[in-house]
């Protein structure tokens, strides 16, 4: 991200809002490597690259659309072949794109460090928490309920991060339904576990 600090500091300084799209991992011969990043302002503006301009715009949408939901989560996207050639690349993949809505402080502290390497797009190491995917019976649970479902999307990362960890820590199958259909009703009703502006607790 250090050749994209400049232009981050020049948002900033006119008082916008910054988010990133950061490839995390990829399948296949994908346009761009891990650790690739797009910033994008909250205006549109854009600089950066994940996929050499196959998906930017999709990404950068996704990127304003977590400054809504005020939350980050991974999107896998598919570049074809022929989206690549269209762009003027080689080949195609599968890239899965880290979605935030605020560049973090210490990736940004990271990327200023003067003892990192000058190569390296990422400056110093960094982990990153990426938010839990979502597990198949919580997705079709939530499809069923579009109030359910919408309450789900604006959940921070700590309150969906609860509800994943507890449906995953349940010892039987049956534990686990009856977590399931619990933590639905109170999505439904606009409930999140812990204290959320905009929701109330059960």
């Amino acid at each position: 991200m250090r050749e994209l600090l400049e232009q981050y500091d020049a948002w900033r300084a006119e008082g916008h809002d910054v988010g990133r799209a950061v490839v995390i991992r990829t399948y296949g011969s994908s346009p761009r490597q891990a650790g690739s990043v797009l910033l994008v302002a909250d205006d549109g503006r854009m600089i950066g690259s994940v996929s050499g301009g196959c998906i930017e715009g999709a990404a950068a949408q996704a990127v304003l659309e977590s400054r809504e939901r005020g939350g980050a989560r991974v999107i896998r996207y598919g570049v074809t072949n022929e989206q690549a050639w269209d762009v003027g690349l080689a080949c195609g993949g599968t890239i899965d794109v880290l979605i935030e809505p605020d560049v973090p402080e210490r990736a940004v502290a990271a990327a200023r460090d003067p003892l990192a390497s000058g190569t390296s797009v990422l400056g110093t190491t960094l982990v990153t928490d990426l938010p839990p995917e979502t597990p198949d019976d919580l997705t079709a649970a939530l499809r069923a309920d579009p109030a359910a479902s919408a309450t789900f999307e604006r959940l921070t990362s700590a309150n969906r991060f609860a509800i994943l960890y507890r449906l995953q820590d349940a010892k039987r199958p049956e534990t686990r339904a009856r977590r399931l259909e619990q933590y639905v009703a109170m999505l439904a009703r606009g409930e999140a576990l812990y204290p959320q502006k905009g929701l109330s607790t059960p």
